[in-house]
């Protein structure tokens, strides 16, 4: 794909955790709303640091810049105002989901943060 006349930026990540704070900061950066809700879609299929990250929280004790954090701790800015939903896609017994109850879970979450006011990041 030829991105040229687009206008477009490309951001570099080191890691998918890595990507879900770069979102985490640009939809807290762009957000009119005060709080936000963050719905993490797919929970149970993620790597083990996405639910820290995706909460504004350090998911390593090393920075991508190679800065020594505690593992767990808020990162200024982004762990402020918000709360985390998190939607699995398999039950309790490791059956998967209907598609149609995951959307219907995915679309309820938006719906309540929505009536209450929140800013919405759903990944």
């Amino acid at each position: 794909m030829n991105l040229d006349g687009l206008n477009s930026e490309i951001v570099f990540s080191p890691s998918g955790t890595d990507s879900v704070i770069h979102a985490l900061f640009l939809a807290q950066s762009t957000a009119e709303r005060k709080t936000m809700y963050r719905i993490l879609v797919a929970s149970d299929e993620t790597g083990s640091g996405v639910r820290d990250a995706i909460s504004g929280r350090h998911f390593n004790s090393v920075t991508s810049e190679g800065t020594q954090v505690t593992k767990g701790a808020p990162i200024s800015g982004l762990c402020d105002a918000g709360t985390v939903e998190c939607i699995p896609v398999y039950d309790a017994d490791g059956r998967m989901y209907e598609i149609d109850e995951i959307d219907a879970r995915v679309y309820r979450a938006v719906g309540r943060a929505i009536a209450r006011g929140e800013s919405v990041l759903l990944q």
